[in-house]
């Protein structure tokens, strides 16, 4: 398996952060969600390097 298709494990924890945010906002956990999304945030911006990184590996 190359690294380049390992990409989608980063976006797959964004979005599984952000499905945490959802539920701690919907339960009313503000400062729970915000954290979340904080963590959210940063696993995109890590799958985006990853991808850009790979990218000059070619």
């Amino acid at each position: 398996m190359r690294m380049r298709n390992l990409s989608f494990i980063w976006f797959v924890g964004a979005v599984v952060w952000w499905i945490d945010a959802a539920v701690a906002l919907h339960y009313g956990n503000k400062p729970h969600a915000l954290l979340a999304l904080v963590v959210a945030c940063v696993f995109f911006a890590a799958g985006i390097m990853w991808v850009k990184s790979t990218e000059k590996r070619r």
